[in-house]
């Protein structure tokens, strides 16, 4: 079973980081007086770019074809991807994701913005959230094991 790369970098995502580089480089440019900053200027897909499209802006940042290249490098036993073809569909993906977040918190209004982080602070301050149980209980679970292994 000769395994066969099946993943490519694909359209939307280049297309995007070109987008990226583009504002990056004239806000610095803005920063030293050399030109203007401007918003990000990305590829909307089937999205309008109305702001209160709350579901449609998510053509703009689909995942589909990630999830697709996935799929089709596991699909046949017989000719299977490769394990860089699952890490580079899984990678442009969420870096997608990431970027969707960024955006559509950048747009948000001030009552969403209160709300979420309401949200999200409650969430670190759970007895189980970030603090407790991801800070201190990674720590804690490190040292049990670290002293399980010492007196062996």
């Amino acid at each position: 079973m000769p395994q066969q790369s099946k993943t490519e970098v694909r359209e939307r995502f280049q297309a995007l980081i070109q987008a990226l580089r583009n504002r990056a480089l004239a806000v610095a440019a803005a920063a030293k007086n050399d030109g203007q900053a401007q918003n990000l200027r990305m590829d909307k897909a089937d999205w309008s770019g109305d702001l209160l499209d709350i579901t449609g802006m998510s053509s703009a940042f689909s995942r589909e074809e990630h999830s697709d290249d996935v799929q089709e490098a596991i699909k046949d036993a017989q000719t299977p991807g490769t394990v860089g073809d699952l890490q580079a569909s899984v990678l442009q993906g969420e870096y997608l994701a990431c970027v969707e977040r960024a955006y559509r918190l950048l747009h948000s209004s001030r009552i969403r913005l209160t709300l979420h982080a309401a949200a999200r602070l409650a969430g670190h301050g759970h007895e189980n959230g970030l603090f407790q149980k991801g800070v201190q209980g990674t720590i804690e679970d490190i040292l049990i094991k670290s002293k399980s292994l010492s007196n062996t």
